[in-house]
């Protein structure tokens, strides 16, 4: 959540999330390469939008032979990540206006005119090319419960974050860490 900030300023947060090399074809594999390419032959259709957002990791609006050849690129070790990242996150209250075409999906959430504290502002992550959702956290990491994010509910994570002044327009990155995992 926001809190603490300047009031009746503009703001945008957009998540991000990197990783280690190490651990960058976790998740992806020749199953998500075969349910992209069963989809695209009209096979098989993946069926939710958060699906499609992460099959296409070109994230040019559509699902191509484009979107096979990097995640092939990254499973073989050719490439280190897609151009756009290697993962996209969607606010966890937006609606699908078409769930079959989800390509305009925000990828952040805009504040105007700031006057109150936010929280429970909860996001949908995608690890672009894992469309089974087999992801999940590094080794020796506890996983997480996920205790539901509408209802005032969620994950018992402490954030901190620390001041920063910044000028109107400017770019922030916040670095959130998260304790108790």
């Amino acid at each position: 959540g926001l809190s603490e900030v300047a009031g009746g300023r503009t703001y945008e947060v957009r998540p991000e999330k990197t990783e280690v090399a190490s651990r960058m074809s976790r998740g992806r594999s020749l199953a998500d390469l075969s349910a992209i390419q069963r989809n695209l032959l009209r096979k098989e259709r993946l069926d939710t939008p958060y699906k499609l957002l992460a099959a296409d990791v070109t994230t040019n609006g559509t699902i191509s032979v484009a979107d096979l050849s990097a995640i092939q690129a990254l499973l073989l070790r050719k490439s280190n990540t897609y151009a756009a990242g290697l993962w996209r996150f969607v606010p966890a209250d937006y609606v699908f206006a078409d769930t079959n075409s989800p390509w305009e999906a925000p990828a952040s959430r805009g504040y105007t005119n700031l006057l109150s504290d936010r929280v429970g502002e909860d996001y949908v992550g995608m690890k672009l090319g894992d469309v089974n959702a087999s992801w999940t956290p590094a080794a020796g990491a506890q996983s997480l419960t996920r205790q539901g994010v509408r209802g005032g509910e969620g994950w018992p994570v402490e954030i901190g974050l620390s001041e920063h002044w910044a000028h109107p327009g400017e770019r922030v990155r916040v670095e959130v860490r998260g304790q108790g995992f």
